[in-house]
């Protein structure tokens, strides 16, 4: 059942299965399954008329209608397959903001550096990553140091 702001789209394409890593919402999808979303994110994916068109929710009950029979009590896996939406888009919403956040630390630590004296730059490497800095050089010098000792050994 979908709300007036979410939106029935339907995977036509013929990758099976196909997932999406372009607009990051770890949503998966089979050959003609039918998953309903939110609009703002419906949008991005109906730009692809080769891989996605749009359903009329009353069209989607009809299919559903005329898909089961009376005999056949076991549904299979792509009836269940539009349920895991909303679970799939939380997941992936979790996963992006520990992505985000971690990318916001990582930046705060870059600014901290970018801030230091001569000093603290020799002091947080030694701390930091058991490096030595070459005295010699002028502190923009020392800074990119640090700055590639975080890049290739992370975050302390």
């Amino acid at each position: 059942m979908s709300t007036k702001d979410e939106v029935s789209i339907k995977y036509i394409g013929k990758r099976e299965p196909w997932h999406d890593r372009l607009y990051r919402t770890g949503l998966v999808f089979d050959c003609n399954q039918v998953r309903t979303i939110p609009w703002d994110m419906a949008r991005k994916f109906l730009r692809h008329e080769d891989l996605f068109e749009k359903v009329d929710a009353d069209a989607k009950d009809e299919d559903d209608a005329t898909d089961s029979t009376p005999e056949d009590d076991t549904q299979d896996d792509s009836d269940q397959k539009p349920d895991d939406t909303q679970a799939l888009l939380d997941e992936q919403k979790a996963k992006n903001k520990d992505k985000d956040d971690e990318q916001t630390e990582l930046q705060a630590l870059y600014d901290q550096v970018n801030i230091m004296e001569k000093d603290a730059l020799k002091d947080f490497a030694q701390n930091h990553y058991q490096q030595k800095t070459n005295n010699s050089k002028s502190v923009e010098n020392i800074r990119l140091d640090v700055t590639a000792m975080i890049d290739q050994f992370g975050a302390p």
